[in-house]
């Protein structure tokens, strides 16, 4: 008969050697995890998007190795793919202080569907493991709005795991079973049959709306067992892995006030073979390790009662490693002590058509953003959480369902998932494999430069670049006849001017040929996207209760209403008959800081800024339209038409009230083909000369740093019924909560006729504390 014996741990050290395996394991382990293990949240505004939106966003740039946000890391790539894997679009963010502010533009001929945000550095290339994010979103052309999607429901999931990872002989084994759909939603059936090789029924199961059933199989004999489901709906049969005769399972027993009890299961044969060896077992996070030494007894069967201080916060991977370093057996336990909010809502109050929120933040030392919703009982709230990307999905094997996020969930249900999973972090490489760094850690875009004349002299043998966003530098001429600009922080579209130093009149006399690098980094693990859905969903194009263009939406004109990082001021110049149709930029602080001048600003809205062969300055569409043979929009300062584009060359955006593109030239005859571009100075402007422009030359970067924009709500869905807002609309999204000293902020957005709202805040502490938190407020 087996005995039990109970080794109680009240301490975070607990051995009775110190040996050479153990020092074998603590230098393995320090190793593997010797450089940043940096991982990446973006906080969406929503996770279902209309075509032709925008995706707006923040980021958090999270480092395994402090637990904090990772301030070193400046170079960001977002990939947007479809379900086919195919990639549809890829930008660089610059990211700063741990953060990447950002938006991505939906092209309006995507075809409704899943779609997947892929967001990686450089660096993370390093390693065996993929340490980027997959964040999953759906995209719908809006003629599909109310659409029905229809999917094989016969394309059923079945996968069997086993406490500890084995299936063993001669003793009892914990099952556990997930059933899911191909869009990898859990499917609920009732009597699920266990069956021995004589196909009779040993017992039954079911599964909880989430897809996980478990089951105890007794006694186990060396055959094949299976699983059967003769449901009306779903029918399948299974079978399990071979029984092993010779191994072990760590089970976690049970958790009892502020302690684990665990068992490793043996069958007495197993015992009686490793009686008297050492055997470690590993609390594991990251480079965190903890030992427990112990030796098997014959016929004992060893439990251990730890101290909840013995585990790490977070994902803890529980490894039992015998005297040859192998890992025979292994459990996900999830340790979960913090839980307070990110901020508490002190008042909330009604002016009109908007709403002002007087908060708190709990913790000052927070980074913090917020999506502000239209309250729907049919959106997932959980599928964005900055808890699934970085405490689980960036650990384990299985991504988290969201809807185990959900606080109604049971210890029982959330421990099933737990059961179904193992490290993504595999022993034998950790044993094994010391990282090996080749590709770097991108900082800023690296700008090459070379004169694309022949003769050269001493005057040209150092050169100077500056630029509007703060970009001033001067090197000198390398042996290859190159000069090189380390680091520098270009922004998509911006304008470069270059001169030489010891004779600066040379330069509008001289061409040059620049070439970037850092700014193009691929994914080389490209073929381990997890992708969520399995599924080929169609849409249908019925019609439906949602009125898309409704003409008949009554708005409210808001007058004195102060919006965070979103004030939507009045257009002063739309009555001219160059911007009647024209789309409208007001021009604020944020949007000139984000360009800093005029051709900048043009560049990245529709029309390319290049020099032409004579050294001139043009403004050319993407299309040619004109009859005339030309490609050059029309261009007005304040009414009054200019011919000379040079003239707008490192004109400061902040001298500009507002600016109007229209693309199809209504109302300008044939010359305007090619569309009309009018700018409105400021009446009092503000005047910043960036110096040295007038000897200096200048070229546009093409593939930097995307630019940021303020977050603005999608036109096409701010007029639309109040029952298609509900589902898809965004009220506000601020990445970045300001407070006063004593952590209060205010913040006020728009309702848009809602009723109830609700707050998603993620974010991250200066302790490593992730936040998500939804606060639901009714509007009275």
């Amino acid at each position: 008969m087996q005995k039990t014996v109970f080794l109680v741990c009240l301490f975070h050290f607990f051995s009775f050697s110190q040996t050479v395996n153990k020092e074998k394991i603590a230098q393995s382990i320090d190793n593997y995890y010797q450089f940043e293990r940096e991982n990446i949240h973006l906080h969406l505004n929503k996770t279902v998007f209309l075509s032709n939106e925008t995706i707006w966003f923040k980021g958090y740039i999270y480092d395994k190795k402090t637990n904090s946000l990772n301030i070193g890391t400046t170079n960001v790539y977002v990939s947007l793919y479809n379900s086919k894997r195919k990639e549809l679009s890829n930008n660089l963010f610059f990211a700063s202080n741990g953060t990447i502010d950002g938006q991505i533009n939906l092209p309006k001929e995507l075809e409704s569907g899943m779609y997947y945000l892929h967001v990686y550095t450089n660096f993370m290339n390093n390693f065996e493991e993929d340490e980027s994010t997959y964040q999953e979103i759906e995209i719908i052309v809006p003629k599909q709005i109310n659409a029905t999607k229809s999917y094989d429901k016969n394309n059923v999931t079945v996968s069997i795991n086993y406490e500890g990872g084995n299936l063993i002989t001669d003793c009892d084994n914990n099952v556990v079973v997930k059933i899911s759909d191909c869009l990898n939603k859990g499917i609920k059936i009732e009597n699920i049959k266990v069956l021995d090789e004589k196909q009779n029924v040993i017992t039954t199961f079911s599964t909880n709306k989430l897809g996980y059933g478990k089951f105890i199989l007794p006694k186990v004999k060396d055959e094949i067992y299976s699983i059967v489901s003769n449901n009306n709906f779903i029918n399948f049969s299974e079978k399990l892995k071979k029984p092993s005769s010779d191994n072990f399972n760590l089970l976690l027993e049970g958790i009892i006030g502020d302690s684990y009890t665990l068992e490793i299961r043996a069958n007495p044969n197993t015992l009686k073979k490793y009686e008297n060896e050492e055997l470690f077992l590993l609390i594991q996070k990251d480079r965190a390790t903890r030992f427990i030494t112990f030796k098997i007894q014959k016929n004992v069967i060893s439990k251990f009662t730890l101290d909840k201080k013995n585990f790490f916060e977070g994902v803890n991977i529980l490894r039992l490693i015998d005297k040859n370093l192998n890992q025979i057996s292994e459990r996900i336990i999830y340790k979960k002590e913090n839980s307070t909010n990110a901020v508490s809502i002190i008042s909330h109050t009604k002016t009109n058509d908007s709403i002002k929120i007087i908060g708190k933040l709990n913790n000052l030392n927070s980074q913090l953003s917020i999506s502000a919703l239209p309250f729907s009982t049919s959106k997932s709230i959980y599928s964005n959480s900055i808890l699934k990307t970085l405490a689980f999905d960036n650990y384990l094997t299985n991504k988290i369902n969201p809807e185990l996020l959900n606080s109604k969930t049971t210890s029982a249900d959330f421990d099933l998932f737990l059961i179904s999973n193992t490290s993504k972090y595999n022993w034998q490489s950790i044993l094994n494999i010391i990282p090996n760094i080749k590709y770097e850690f991108e900082t800023g875009i690296d700008l090459t430069i070379r004169l694309n004349n022949s003769n050269s002299s001493k005057a040209t043998k150092q050169l100077k670049i500056f630029s509007t966003n703060g970009i001033s530098e001067t090197t000198t001429m390398n042996p290859d006849s190159d000069f090189v600009f380390k680091n520098i922080l270009a922004l998509d579209s911006i304008s470069i001017h270059y001169n030489f130093p010891k004779k600066p009149d040379l330069a509008n006399k001289t061409t040059i040929l620049h070439t970037l690098k850092k700014n193009k980094s691929k994914f080389n693990k490209l073929n381990t996207i997890d992708l969520v859905s399995n599924c080929e969903l169609s849409y249908s194009d019925n019609s439906n209760d949602y009125d898309y263009n409704n003409s008949e939406i009554k708005t409210t004109e808001l007058k004195n209403v102060e919006v965070v990082q979103n004030v939507k001021q009045k257009l002063l110049y739309t009555n001219f008959p160059s911007t009647r149709s024209a789309q409208a930029y007001k021009i604020t602080e944020v949007v000139s800081d984000t360009y800093k001048d005029v051709l900048s600003f043009i560049a990245s809205h529709q029309y390319d800024v290049i020099r032409d062969s004579i050294g001139n300055t043009v403004i050319v569409t993407r299309n040619k339209r004109s009859f005339l043979g030309n490609r050059y929009p029309i261009v007005l300062l304040d009414n009054g038409r200019i011919y000379n584009i040079n003239d707008l060359v490192n004109f400061r955006l902040i001298n500009v009230d507002e600016i109007y593109i229209n693309n199809r030239g209504a109302g300008m005859g044939q010359e305007g083909m090619n569309g009309v571009i009018s700018i409105f100075t400021k009446k009092q402007p503000t005047f910043n000369p960036l110096p040295e422009t007038k000897n200096s030359n200048f070229f546009y970067i093409t593939n930097g740093f995307k630019n940021v924009l303020p977050f603005v709500t999608s036109e096409k869905l701010s007029n639309q019924s109040e029952a298609v807002f509900k589902e898809y609309g965004t009220l506000d999204f601020t990445r970045t909560i300001q407070s006063n000293t004593n952590g209060i902020f205010e913040y006020q957005i728009p309702l848009n006729n809602q009723k109830k709202i609700i707050l998603n805040v993620q974010g991250i502490d200066d302790k490593g504390q992730l936040y998500n938190q939804d606060i639901e407020l009714e509007i009275k």
